[in-house]
């Protein structure tokens, strides 16, 4: 677990979050998108839910589980 002094907003919720992300991700580019080592570490999107929208300072997506959703250039990829 991260040190909450250091990291205050880090806690299982958002490290659920953030494994489910990557997951997803990963799972979207290699067996619906174009599978691409190139993708995963440039693409500017992910797969975030409202936990991650504001970590991040995205959009939130439509419904209560993960969307699509660009992310901010410093975001890009994996």
């Amino acid at each position: 677990m991260k040190d909450p002094d250091v990291f205050p907003e880090f806690d299982d919720t958002l490290s659920e979050a953030l494994h489910t992300e990557t997951k997803t991700f990963l799972s979207e580019v290699a067996w619906k998108g174009d599978g691409r080592l190139e993708t995963i570490f440039t693409a500017p999107y992910s797969y975030v839910d409202s936990t991650l929208a504001r970590f991040y300072g995205a959009p939130a997506g439509a419904g209560s589980g993960f969307s699509k959703t660009a992310l901010p250039p410093e975001r890009s990829g994996i």
